[in-house]
């Protein structure tokens, strides 16, 4: 599984999250809200989203790269969307990065 940064390619004027000064630092992270239904039947699960983050540390473009069940997606980029970064550097400037991450389900919490 792709690690914070791995994935596909960034695009134009977009870096990997590798290839920042320092690790992407979140400011806020929202959970996502549990679907009913994978509550109610105890399924755990687990999405692996890739989306850019813009210079001011906002999610855009979020997209599901796989996941274990379909019932978690949506949830998933309906958090990722809120979630809030300290703006990423290259050399000192700021600049938009692509990075992937996963983001895990479990009852057991």
């Amino acid at each position: 599984m792709p690690g914070p940064g791995e994935g596909t390619s960034p695009g134009p004027g977009v870096i990997s999250a590798v290839n920042l000064d320092h690790a992407p630092q979140l400011r806020a992270q929202i959970a996502p809200a549990y679907p009913y239904e994978a509550k109610a039947l105890g399924k755990d699960g687990e999405v692996l989203v890739e989306f850019t983050v813009d210079e001011e540390g906002r999610v855009l473009h979020a997209y599901v790269l796989r996941s274990t069940d379909a019932v978690f997606e949506a949830a998933t980029l309906r958090a990722v969307s809120q979630w809030r970064f300290e703006p990423g550097r290259r050399h000192g400037h700021v600049v938009r990065f692509r990075m992937a991450q996963p983001v895990q389900f479990s009852l057991a919490r």
